[in-house]
């Protein structure tokens, strides 16, 4: 055993590594103390901490094209799609309810770029300040990402015959809401 300890000393040594005795004893106790326990963690939250900084600054529209089919979705209602040529990756939902005809209803499309691009009913969407515009920097980003476009629900329009919406309707409303119709067809409905 002692042969052991002075090899792995030697090998040690020879690595330039700061010099400590290793020990081996058949009796030894395997608990791991409180503050050992501690250390541990720490070290293991600096190492996820210094995998997500590298995920974030290796992250790259390749990377995205890659990996899109790990990306959680919200439900069951959304698909990824990517083009077999790299030009683009799209989610997509599918209104749960049947409509006759078979169009997506919410869409998010990064154009070979981290950038989303997000449609409602084939109509590119101005997105509330709560809703990034800048390139996203992780597979979970774009996860949380698709999350915040899942919770908008759509507008329901004036409820009038003409207009039925009005000409700066936001087409969603932030959900979990009460509210129904977006602050211009509220408006327009008023005026009426």
């Amino acid at each position: 055993m002692e042969e052991m300890e002075d090899e792995l000393q030697k090998m040690h040594d020879e690595d330039g590594s700061e010099e400590t005795r290793l020990k081996f004893d058949q009796h030894s106790n395997a608990e791991v103390t409180l503050e050992e326990e501690s250390e541990l963690l720490q070290d293991n939250g600096a190492a996820d901490q210094s995998s997500e900084q590298e995920e974030k600054h290796l992250f790259t529209y390749e990377v995205l094209h890659k990996e899109a089919s790990n990306i959680k979705l919200p439900s069951s209602l959304w698909a990824m799609h990517k083009d077999p040529n790299g030009r683009f990756v799209a989610f997509s939902r599918l209104p749960a309810n049947h409509t006759g005809r078979l169009i997506a209803d919410k869409g998010v499309v990064f154009a070979e770029c981290l950038v989303p691009a997000v449609f409602f009913r084939e109509m590119k969407l101005k997105l509330p300040a709560g809703v990034p515009t800048q390139p996203l920097e992780s597979l979970h980003q774009v996860s949380v990402y698709l999350q915040k476009i899942h919770r908008l629900a759509f507008c329901t329009g004036t409820g009038l015959r003409d207009p039925i919406r009005s000409m700066k309707c936001r087409i969603y409303v932030d959900m979990p809401s009460s509210v129904k119709r977006c602050t211009a067809c509220t408006t327009q409905r008023q005026a009426v």
